[in-house]
């Protein structure tokens, strides 16, 4: 039986998953002798995180406001 983890114990693991991932796609008979396309795809692949990342920070920042808002008449612990 696993114990239950914390989410951030679980990030590297996240972190390795999306790596094997980038590595399959650099794997592929269309990007594997081909740097340019290789680095091409490696760029894509930056815009695409830095894209999910600016969506989670904007997510955070609406829970934050959600929050206020909700227990704006409550008194701070």
């Amino acid at each position: 039986m696993e114990a239950v983890r914390h989410d951030g114990e679980r990030v590297p693991e996240e972190v390795a998953a999306d790596m094997a991932w980038v590595r399959s796609l650099l794997a592929h008979e269309y990007y594997a002798d081909d740097t340019d396309r290789q680095n091409e795809l490696i760029d894509r692949l930056r815009r695409y995180f830095t894209k999910n990342r600016k969506i989670m920070e904007r997510t955070l920042e609406a829970l934050e406001q959600l929050h206020d808002t909700q227990y704006a008449d409550q008194p701070k612990l």
